[in-house]
């Protein structure tokens, strides 16, 4: 008897973490099933969301955690719609991967600026006391904070999908993701809505990195350790699909959590194993194509643009060929200096410049 109880308060562990999970991979999914963009700064943006409910809880104390639980997450979202308006939106019409190079670009900055302003050591967020009791349900003896967590995770859930199905603002996002010209035909900014959309997944992932950091802790780390997972679960329930992020957020958080409790040394293999079962099985992933799906092909080639380059054709040879030029002439001026540190900094430069050339003829040639 004891080991089932042990065994349902582990499951219930695992729904707490699925919610989190749900979260975030629901503002992951629709991003890229409305847009078509690859957010790797996703996680960083749940990471943001608990530094900023940081700042607010400080002054505020623990009752600060309901403004942080409202502000911050709005705080979030307004950063997100930044990051469309002024860095993603400029890509739309362009092959994905410069959606994944500009994204993981800000995962840098992000965790840069996180590190800069709050430090890297961790911290705990202060929650109510009233959240920190303990409560047994048919046994199972939980912290409130645990049923919270469900709770607002499965509102946020619910609340979504009516938003998406059940409102006009859903299906005009729907529409455009569909026939973007079509919508702008009919006189409807889609583009506007488009940022929305951006800032309302930015805002979700806000929440899930406050419930998690008052259940764990708030660290640096916290957004590169949850976004793997996210993008599992992505994966796992179909890309765009909200319902596939729901369940496989649930899913993964279950299996996670027992994995960890019974076989620990299997904890980072057995949602890769899952995620390979299912796409051997079903590589659409559990929920097949996502609710609404766009159409249109309009990317442009890879590593080309839609709109070709800045510079003319014998503009770019040109520059190319001084580029080379400099490269080969400044080892030998930097050598004669004899600055050790000049030279070690061309060095990196050197090997990054392979490491790039390398990837431009896999993704350029081989596709």
């Amino acid at each position: 008897m004891v080991a089932v109880s042990a065994f349902v308060e582990q499951l219930a562990n695992g729904v707490t973490l699925g919610m989190v999970y749900v979260l975030l991979a629901a503002g992951l999914s629709i991003i890229f099933g409305v847009m078509d963009v690859i957010n790797f700064s996703h996680g960083e943006l749940f990471a943001l969301g608990a530094y900023f409910a940081l700042s607010i809880v400080a002054p505020l104390g623990a009752t600060g955690f309901w403004v942080a639980l409202v502000v911050a997450p709005l705080l979030v979202g307004i950063v997100g719609a930044l990051i469309e308006r002024f860095t993603v939106r400029p890509l739309y019409g362009r092959d994905p991967l410069y959606h994944i190079l500009l994204t993981f670009g800000l995962v840098l900055i992000i965790s840069d600026l996180i590190q800069l302003v709050w430090g890297t050591s961790q911290q705990q967020l202060a929650v109510p006391d009233v959240l920190n009791q303990s409560v047994a349900v048919f046994g199972i003896r939980l912290s409130l904070y645990n049923y919270f967590m469900i709770l607002v995770g499965a509102v946020l859930a619910i609340g979504t999908w009516l938003a998406l199905n059940r409102t006009t603002y859903g299906t005009i996002v729907r529409a455009g993701s569909q026939d973007r010209e079509m919508v702008r035909n009919l006189g409807i900014d889609i583009d506007r809505y488009y940022t929305l959309v951006f800032g309302f997944g930015a805002a979700l992932a806000a929440v899930g990195g406050i419930v998690l950091g008052g259940y764990q802790n708030v660290n640096p780390g916290m957004g590169n350790g949850v976004i793997i997972p996210a993008f599992i679960i992505v994966v796992l329930g179909g890309l765009g699909s909200f319902r596939g992020a729901v369940f496989g957020g649930l899913l993964v958080g279950v299996i996670q959590t027992l994995t960890r409790t019974y076989v620990p040394v299997l904890e980072g293999l057995t949602i890769f194993l899952l995620m390979i079962g299912v796409l051997l099985a079903k590589p659409q992933g559990l929920f097949g194509n996502p609710e609404w799906q766009t159409n249109e092909s309009d990317e442009g080639d890879l590593l080309v643009g839609a709109h070709g380059g800045v510079f003319a054709r014998e503009t770019r040879e040109r520059l190319g060929a001084v580029v080379v030029a400099v490269l080969a002439v400044v080892p030998i001026v930097l050598l004669a200096t004899g600055n050790d540190y000049y030279v070690t900094l061309l060095n990196e430069i050197f090997i990054w410049a392979i490491f790039a050339l390398s990837l431009d003829f896999v993704m350029g040639y081989a596709g």
